[in-house]
């Protein structure tokens, strides 16, 4: 059991080894789960780097559940690497309960999760439940912005602002992924920034790492959809409309009044050049100061900088000028203030 613990800062190197077999090497920045079935409560997993799998958690061969945890702000830097936030590489089993995927960067696919659970023939089917777990501005290079996979049980999820170089920015299911009837999932607002793939929410492919699928299964409530074409877009209308039902501030006509002072998480992030940066204001007694800094401190950019009307708010940073890094944005008014954090790719 590994309770009320931080996991902070670390790096696995290496890259994957073609022709090699199965090793090790940069595989789980934060946690390498192989062979066994623990059980994580009330944990961070943060800022890790790995060079292959999972830049948070590596999964093999184990059954871990994880409940009340965070992991955010993990990557990769290999040009392979999968899951930048987890891995979850091969069977039986894992639950991920109570928690947050959220700000993890993969540069190959996955950028939240990623589960390989029917990549060559023959393989055992690896299965993973995620209930009531906020998948949040992940990003891939390539495809999976928020979730990569199959065999994945989503029950209570929130699956949004997510983004994908190409398909999927939300999900890229290769197989069976099943959402709950009874405790509803929100997808929305997840994109792809190539204009000629599909599927900004979720994409379909029934044959991705070359193995067809006699069977391809994704259930939204009452809507099945069968064997759909390679890289099939959804949602379509009905489908949207069916995973959004619920979500107050998607499915009211009137306009969004914010309730908290938020600053959300600018997106994309990473960016190149531009990225667009959301907050909330509830009132405004006090002047708005939205400000850019880099990671020695020094202010870089003023975005807001005095009196400004209470409701929601959408600035666009151009960090064309800029040297690629680490930066952050900082919203205060009054005695409230959040912080969000930048990665400026070039």
């Amino acid at each position: 059991i590994v309770l009320n613990v931080k996991i902070h800062g670390n790096m696995a190197i290496g890259w994957r080894q073609p022709g090699l077999g199965n090793n090790y090497r940069g595989k789980g920045g934060g946690v390498s789960i192989v062979d066994s079935d623990p059980v994580f409560t009330n944990v961070e997993i943060m800022d890790n780097i790995a060079g292959n799998d999972g830049g948070g958690v590596y999964i093999l061969h184990s059954s871990p559940a994880f409940t009340n945890f965070t992991i955010s702000g993990n990557s990769g830097y290999g040009n392979f690497q999968r899951g930048g936030g987890v891995s979850c590489a091969a069977p039986p089993n894992a639950t991920f309960i109570n928690g947050k995927i959220i700000d993890n960067f993969g540069p190959h696919i996955g950028g939240g999760i990623i589960v390989r659970g029917t990549q060559a023939p023959g393989d055992t089917i690896f299965h993973v439940e995620l209930t009531d777990v906020l998948i949040q501005n992940n990003t891939s290079r390539w495809v999976g912005g928020g979730i990569f996979g199959s065999n994945i049980s989503l029950s209570g999820c929130t699956i949004k602002e997510n983004a994908a170089q190409s398909h999927g920015g939300g999900i890229l299911s290769e197989g069976n992924i099943i959402f709950s009837s009874t405790n509803r999932c929100n997808i929305y607002e997840n994109a792809i920034e190539d204009s000629n793939d599909v599927g900004h929410d979720i994409a379909i492919s029934t044959n991705y790492y070359g193995y067809a699928q006699s069977f391809l299964e994704v259930i939204v409530d009452t809507f099945t959809v069968m064997e759909p074409t390679e890289f099939h877009a959804t949602p379509i209308d009905s489908f949207s409309f069916d995973i959004l039902v619920g979500l107050d501030q998607l499915s009211s006509d009137d306009e969004f009044i914010p309730t908290k002072f938020t600053l959300h998480p600018p997106y994309p992030n990473p960016f190149n050049p531009t990225t667009t940066i959301r907050f909330d204001l509830v009132e405004t007694r006090h002047a708005v100061f939205l400000h850019v800094f880099d990671i020695t401190g020094r202010l870089v950019e003023k975005l807001v900088d005095g009196q400004i009307e209470s409701g929601q708010h959408e600035i666009q940073w151009n960090a064309s000028r800029f040297s690629s890094g680490l930066y952050f944005v900082e919203l205060v008014t009054g005695k409230k203030r959040d912080v969000q954090k930048l990665i400026l790719l070039k």
